[in-house]
């Protein structure tokens, strides 16, 4: 069979159709095609077809189409004409959110509106969905309903309250409204202040749907109250079964047993001073024989040695897919005696590592590295601020290592980082910001990260360990879970151009964007007040990085092979590249068959599932917290920047709090304020005022709802100057 091959420009100059005809063909298009239609519409016989073939396969391989069948296509940006959609939410005006049930349409971020037709009985609500006509008008995506497919089905979260004849259930998530009535035989025990599970009933009472409650989360008073829920919301799973910790197996003795001794290196763990595990080591030198450069050591638990394949401990870690970190706890992928204990690289305990040395030269370019199984021995636990102080004030008599071993690990990121910006990689600054609980386990803080060059340090070395991984594999022909990033889809691309047109910024790069024009653009836009709002739209842009089997690269780091190396205490898919390279390197048992790829998609799927399942409590623990605290602070007045517009209202970063929260349409004042899509901003009547990413405010803070975990403040200017405001415009209407 001949092997399929790109079209030349050659071949292009003879044709009647290319790469942009045939992707304005499917811009007009409701649904997927095939070569059929293709050749009809621009008239084209039966001697074009392996053309159009090959045409069609060079645009599913840049991202621009996708398969729908065997052989039809849409674009990667497109809506189907008919789609099902869930109602997740009632917007600020009072309308729909409608959320495509299919997760790579609901990743397009489409905003649909519902048309007003009645015929399909009461209005639909939150938990309904829907199978629905799309049409576009005006750029605005609008759904006709064809029918209701399911009324208000599965669990119900909320908050009981007292109510005659049994209880109330008030609905704890933003995307729920509405009340449920609860008899008091299906109370199950609650009483007031619970956080419950529910099913709904059929039936209804006074208007209200009818709920049972099937368990007891916590009581809403309860410090712990917050990570319970957040952990049932997202279906977290958090005990083992007897089984899987009776088949822990403790020990105290090690061996080198075919082992590289390491145990007098002197590798140092370095993370954040409230991490829990220690699954990497590092160290660095300089190259030896006059060669200008650095040797890295990067070592990682060796958790397979700890997990057989198929037993129930690792049907358990695949389960979970990855640890879950929230403020009060940790919610580990394997038990504590495993993630804290026998895997954990603490200082001055014998380990069990796989270890990657790695020479690169002082311009950052990998010349070899090579795989071992060994036994270390941590000779320090760093924070990052430990180490970025010793490099900036020199170390103390009581510093574990030395001022030569600190330069050489700063020396070798050095390169790293150097490379980093040669390749173009996308280096987003996102502010990363923590919980700081008291004693009682309430919210007393919220407290920005600061990134230092130590946190730089790490992430570098663990890129690089990573790319050592999928080389090693993809050259010995082994099973890989890579860890892989998709080109950003054109529709984003050009919707991000739009928005950059309006602040009088361009992204290079044509149809055929690289990460190195998002870094360039990153760079220029460092200095100015809306950076952040830039580097969020940015963001928006990029799509899901993903687990897969696939090898596709990875965009953003700007990587042609990458995979997960580095976590396997807390990441299953870094366990899964373990085993391969036992396998490929033939560092003894744990490992994976060549050729053992059959399950590796599925699995794949799953633990990219987890990983956002997790990020998604992470996220919704953060703003309970948040809500929490602000709740304490009703009427303060905060400074706030713009960090996104909608059609509802503006987003916004409280600076005192690092919280977000929503300041409605409703509270910018009189007169109708209207969406500008492309510059994402809300412009007021007569175009006098404008809000736009960027813009400080000063707002005083509405309400918290530490259920719910929303928050939403007002202008304090609106606030102040209300009453005289109101004066001037009955003086100027009397009549009315």
């Amino acid at each position: 069979m001949m092997a399929w091959a790109p079209v030349s420009s050659s071949e292009i100059t003879e044709k009647p159709l290319d790469r942009e005809k045939l992707l304005e063909f499917f811009s007009k298009q409701t649904g997927p095609c095939g070569k059929r239609e293709i050749k009809r519409y621009f008239q084209l016989d039966s001697a074009d077809g392996s053309y159009i073939t090959r045409l069609l396969r060079d645009l599913e391989k840049d991202g621009l189409l996708k398969r729908e069948g065997s052989r039809r296509y849409i674009l990667s940006d497109h809506l189907p004409s008919i789609i099902v959609v869930d109602i997740t939410a009632i917007d600020e005006e009072g309308n729909p959110v409608l959320v495509p049930t299919r997760p790579d349409f609901a990743a397009l971020n489409h905003f649909i509106r519902l048309t007003n037709d009645k015929r399909h009985g009461s209005a639909p609500g939150v938990g309904d969905r829907l199978l629905v006509k799309l049409f576009k008008k005006k750029d605005q995506f609008w759904g006709r309903i064809i029918r209701r497919l399911e009324r208000n089905q599965g669990k119900i979260f909320g908050l009981v309250r007292e109510h005659t004849g049994g209880g109330r259930i008030e609905p704890i998530s933003r995307k729920r409204k509405g009340e449920f009535l609860v008899a008091q035989e299906n109370l199950g025990g609650a009483k007031e202040g619970d956080l419950v599970s529910c099913e709904v009933l059929e039936g209804r009472v006074y208007g209200l749907p009818l709920a049972k409650v099937t368990e007891i989360i916590a009581h809403q008073d309860d410090p712990r109250a917050i990570g319970d829920l957040v952990l049932a919301l997202n279906e977290i799973p958090i005990a083992f079964s007897k089984e899987v910790l009776a088949s822990i197996k403790i020990t105290s003795k090690f061996s080198l047993d075919g082992r590289k001794d390491f145990r007098e290196t002197e590798l140092v763990t370095i993370d954040g001073e409230d991490a829990r595990d220690f699954d990497d080591a590092v160290y660095a030198a300089p190259l030896q024989g006059g060669t200008k450069g650095w040797r890295i050591l990067v070592a990682i638990a060796d958790v397979s040695h700890y997990v057989p394949m198929d037993s129930a401990l690792d049907h358990a870690a695949q389960d979970r897919g990855n640890s879950v970190y929230l403020p009060d706890r940790v919610v580990p992928m394997l038990p504590e005696e495993l993630s804290n204990g026998l895997c954990s690289l603490v200082p001055g305990a014998e380990r069990y590592c796989i270890a990657v040395e790695i020479d690169i030269s002082e311009d950052g370019e990998k010349l070899s590295h090579s795989f071992h199984r060994g036994l270390m021995r941590s000779a320090a636990r760093l924070t990052y601020e430990q180490l970025q102080e010793a490099k900036d004030n020199g170390h103390k008599k009581s510093f574990p290592i030395g001022d030569e071993r600190v330069d050489a690990l700063y020396g070798a990121y050095q390169a790293l980082h150097v490379a980093r910006k040669e390749r173009g990689a996308i280096d987003l600054e996102i502010p990363e910001r923590r919980i700081i609980l008291d004693e009682k386990g309430s919210c007393s803080r919220i407290r920005s990260k600061n990134r230092l060059d130590s946190h730089r340090l790490i992430e570098e070395f663990m890129i690089l360990a990573n790319i050592c991984a999928a080389e090693s594999l993809i050259k010995h022909g082994w099973p890989c879970m890579f860890r892989v990033h998709e080109n950003p889809a054109l529709d984003r691309i050009e919707s991000l151009r739009g928005f950059l047109k309006t602040l009088g910024l361009s992204l290079k790069g044509g149809q055929s964007v690289r990460p190195k024009h998002f870094a360039n653009l990153l760079t220029t836009v460092m200095a100015r007040k809306d950076a952040r709002g830039i580097q969020d739209a940015i963001l928006r842009t990029q799509a899901q990085a993903i687990y897969s089997p696939e090898n596709i690269g990875h965009f953003g780091l700007a990587l042609n092979n990458y995979a997960h190396f580095t976590s396997p205490i807390r990441r299953y898919s870094d366990l899964l590249v373990h085993r391969a390279l036992i396998g490929a390197h033939s560092l003894g048992p744990d490992k994976i068959e060549k050729g053992s790829t059959e399950s590796l998609e599925t699995i794949g799927k799953h633990i990219s599932m987890t990983e956002r399942r997790a990020a998604l409590a992470e996220r919704d623990a953060f703003d309970r917290y948040s809500a929490a605290l602000l709740s304490g602070q009703l009427g303060k007045k905060t400074r706030a920047r713009i960090t996104g517009v909608e059609r509802f209202g503006l987003f916004v970063e409280l600076d005192e709090f690092g919280s977000d929260a929503l300041l409605p349409i409703s509270e910018l004042g009189r007169g109708r304020f209207r969406f500008d899509e492309k510059s994402r901003a809300l412009i007021g009547p007569k175009q006098k005022v404008k809000y736009s990413l960027g813009d400080q405010l000063s707002v005083f803070i509405k309400s918290a709802d530490k259920q719910t975990g929303s928050i939403s403040v007002s202008l304090f200017s609106s606030f102040r100057n209300s009453s005289s405001r109101n004066a001037r415009y009955k003086k100027q209407n009397p009549r009315r």
